[in-house]
């Protein structure tokens, strides 16, 4: 039993010692290019990577950057209503007190107008 060949076209003619060697040129030709795009793909791919490494670093940093004026306008936000409720407390107080010496202004000026006008009460 014998086994059927390529078909027809693609088995490479060599029935010549040039074509042989023109055949074994271009296999070679073809290891070569396949071993430098091998040698460019990890290149390139180390290349990649390093950019990848870069925005990943440069991520973080700017995260972290993030957080610490996250962490600022917390504690500013903080000031802020602690200052708030101090004032708040502040003005609570004068008024308080305002009230207070609107009303011994008008007594003292009752009993004022008293001691100068006894007999009309």
């Amino acid at each position: 039993m014998t086994l059927p060949g390529p078909p027809p076209g693609l088995q490479p003619v060599m029935d010549s010692p040039e074509a042989f060697q023109h055949f074994i040129d271009g296999a070679e030709a073809l290891q070569g290019r396949t071993r430098q795009t091998g040698e460019q793909y990890q290149q390139e791919l180390r290349r990649i990577q390093q950019e990848d490494h870069q925005a990943h670093a440069h991520l973080v940093y700017m995260y972290k950057m993030l957080l610490d004026k996250y962490k600022q306008k917390c504690d500013d936000y903080d000031n802020e209503v602690e200052s708030r409720r101090m004032w708040h407390r502040s003005a609570t107080e004068s008024r308080r007190q305002l009230e207070q010496l609107e009303l011994a202004t008008v007594s003292l000026c009752f009993v004022a107008w008293q001691i100068v006008h006894p007999a009309t009460f």
